[in-house]
């Protein structure tokens, strides 16, 4: 089977999942939805060459998610790198509630070192401690560790600013 033919498969074998995955993402927005799916759709078919002809379609399936884990990632931070400098108008924030608790969460992770601000924003996306290890190559103890290391840094600049 030609190499186009198989991702082709792999991606109709895998098309509903990724349609759950993309609007658990985006939060059931259908327009962000289909551009993440088309983004991933898209970085699969340009990374084909780099998964290995012989391996199973189990193999394959894991591959696949990993990239469209990956292009999430890519495609949520850039949307929130957007939000930030107000690309994204407020009007389409649903609720001034959900601002507060942005200006909130900003101002708690602000005492934060740039890869820690990182971690924290691929735990924010629903990134585990082994996933977060894959992609930071790190390994897992060691993302643990950080990330209690953070909780406990946010946790006393709350009680601060607080009080």
């Amino acid at each position: 089977m030609a190499p186009e033919s198989q991702c082709a498969e792999l991606l109709k074998r895998n098309r509903e999942r990724l349609v759950v995955f993309c609007a658990k993402a985006c939060k059931g927005n259908v327009d962000e939805a289909n551009d993440l799916f088309q983004d991933i759709t898209f970085s699969v078919w340009k990374l084909w060459g780099t998964i290995d002809d012989n391996a199973s379609n189990e193999e394959k399936d894991r591959w696949l998610m990993a990239k469209a884990r990956t292009v999430r990632y890519d495609f949520l931070r850039h949307k929130r790198l957007r939000w930030v400098s107000g690309d994204i108008d407020a009007s389409d924030t649903p609720d001034n509630e959900q601002q507060e608790i942005k200006e909130r969460v900003d101002e708690l992770i602000s005492c934060l070192t740039p890869n820690e601000r990182e971690l924290i924003e691929l735990i924010l996306k629903d990134y585990n401690t082994n996933e977060i290890a894959i992609l930071k190559d790190l390994e897992p103890p060691t993302v643990r560790k950080r990330l209690e290391r953070i909780y406990k840094k946010i946790y006393n600049y709350s009680q601060k600013i607080d009080s």
